[in-house]
């Protein structure tokens, strides 16, 4: 009978212990541990501007090619690469295989001034009538060709800027216009021929390379910028972002004004100094304790200077 008395002793010893332990002082902390650690960010007035994202194929101004009028073989170069050249100047010297005609090298002369781009032929190559000897264009202006979707066609007017980057010239951004817009579909592609004149005076870009294009079609201010992933949605299907009220994140319905890659401007439903939850969201529920973290987003643009052109790029 003592044995029985000492062991059920035991037993009421050790599960006291046990709630103790789990459901005792600790109890405080396990309700701490319960938040939802998000990073938040302080709603301060910004801008966001939305560019189609495109490629384009740079080229030198008004760059024609120079073709033999004759058949036969080069004889010499009258003009190199980078050096300019005349309307009507020899580029390119024939020696031509006409059998009986008085001998006489014949000239192929450029149809426009500008600078010769490109030697398409080597010295002792055999050419037939037509053939293209040489590139000759003005490089202190590039011409961008730029396809451009049918679903974005409308967008792109005449007069817009364009931003480019290439990887020729990594540190730079390079501005220039949209000059000329198609009025004609490619039925191929189905994308409209768009094309921007890009300054060069410093001759860093060259003929014939590609560069990421940015052409510039609106932009908001006066808006609270967050990434997409911030975004939720209320009972009602309308756009929503969580807001730290006192270490409670609660949902408020927002107004989206523009969306562009993974950023969203919200226009009306959130006051500065607030504090947005741009991460963790996908945790939270209305009336949810957090545990909030500063966090700094910077807003999208792009600048024409020579250093960024998107941050996200």
């Amino acid at each position: 009978m003592k044995s029985k008395i000492i062991i059920t002793v035991v037993i009421v010893g050790i599960v006291g212990l046990f709630v103790y332990r789990f459901k005792g002082p600790k109890a405080d902390k396990t309700e701490i541990d319960r938040r939802t650690t998000v990073l938040v960010q302080k709603a301060e007035p910004t801008k966001l501007q939305r560019f189609l994202d495109l490629y384009g194929e740079l080229k030198a101004e008004n760059e024609v090619s120079v073709t033999s009028p004759v058949s036969g073989k080069v004889l010499r170069f009258n003009r190199l690469e980078g050096e300019r050249v005349l309307r009507n100047q020899a580029v390119v010297s024939i020696d031509r295989f006409e059998v009986g005609a008085r001998y006489a090298p014949a000239p192929v002369t450029s149809p426009v001034s500008g600078v010769v781009t490109r030697i398409l032929v080597s010295e002792g190559e055999d050419v037939t009538m037509g053939t293209a000897v040489a590139m000759v264009g003005n490089v202190k202006v590039l011409e961008a060709e730029i396809q451009v979707p049918e679903s974005y066609a409308p967008e792109v007017k005449i007069g817009q800027k364009v931003y480019f980057k290439t990887r020729a010239v990594p540190d730079r951004t390079f501005e220039g216009k949209i000059t000329r817009r198609d009025l004609s579909l490619n039925p191929a592609t189905r994308s409209l021929m768009v094309r921007a004149k890009i300054p060069n005076a410093d001759n860093v870009l060259f003929s014939g390379i590609f560069a990421e294009s940015y052409i510039f079609i609106e932009e908001v201010t006066n808006v609270y910028v967050v990434p997409e992933s911030a975004l939720a949605k209320t009972k009602e299907g309308q756009d929503a972002i969580f807001i730290n009220e006192n270490e409670v994140a609660v949902l408020r319905p927002v107004t989206i004004s523009l969306r562009y890659r993974d950023k969203v401007a919200i226009s009306e439903g959130v006051s500065e100094g607030e504090e947005m939850i741009v991460f963790g969201r996908e945790y939270l529920s209305d009336g949810a304790p957090i545990r909030p973290l500063q966090e700094t987003i910077e807003n999208t643009s792009i600048k024409s200077t020579n250093t960024e052109v998107l941050q996200d790029s």
